[in-house]
């Protein structure tokens, strides 16, 4: 039986009529995966169409030396192992649950289907277009040249993806998304302690009572 929430949550995420949202849901099954928990390990072949319906994801890679690369964020709307569907070429990136998420997995032979119906095409491009969006929203983090403009302008970014959600991340990996130290983070991630704005440690940053502040710019 079809849960009515997840439902209107499909139809509403990705804009598409309550007819394809049901034939999608009937197709796969709606998991919850608690934060901190892996969703696609990079070593292994996908077998599967994930769409996000709640919370966020961090993509990483890992080199053959186990050093870790931090490749961005997914964020309710988008789809994950799409574009594997078609070019089973591409590389995957290993997907882990910032926060609490909850997702719809559907097994590529029931999705290949789908490709013949124009509005499952569209509601792919607008998956599409919305990492796009991610991706220019990071795009901006990564020009800012003063570093701690840099640091408040990811943590803004972080509060609206995560919807205030608390959300794991390490300081190592804010260091390499900003492209700043360890030492600097460190700084400046107590500065807003201090104001109320976060509460952290070094693989948590929880949304202090000040958190619109960094929304603004008198930071």
């Amino acid at each position: 039986m079809i849960n009515s929430a997840h439902h209107q949550l499909l139809q509403s995420l990705f804009a598409v009529s309550s007819e394809l949202s049901e034939t999608l849901l009937n197709l796969g099954t709606i998991e919850v995966i608690s934060q901190d928990h892996i969703i696609h390990d990079q070593n292994i072949t996908p077998d599967s169409v994930i769409f996000l319906l709640s919370g966020l994801v961090g993509l990483f890679t890992f080199s053959f030396e186990g050093k870790e690369f931090y490749d961005g964020f997914l964020t309710p709307g988008t789809i994950m192992h799409d574009d594997y569907l078609i070019d089973q070429s591409l590389y995957i990136s290993h997907s882990l649950a910032l926060t609490d998420v909850i997702i719809l997995k559907i097994p590529f032979s029931s999705t290949q289907a789908l490709y013949d119906n124009t509005h499952y095409l569209q509601l792919v491009n607008r998956s599409v277009i919305r990492k796009l969006s991610i991706n220019r929203n990071l795009r901006h983090v990564f020009r800012e040249k003063d570093i701690v403009k840099k640091i408040h302008t990811l943590l803004a970014l972080l509060l609206r993806f995560a919807q205030g959600s608390t959300i794991i991340i390490t300081h190592e990996q804010l260091a390499q998304l900003t492209g700043s130290s360890r030492n600097s983070i460190g700084k400046v991630l107590k500065r807003l302690e201090l104001q109320s704005i976060i509460d952290c440690n070094r693989r948590t940053i929880k949304w202090g009572v000040n958190k619109h502040r960094l929304l603004s710019s008198s930071l």
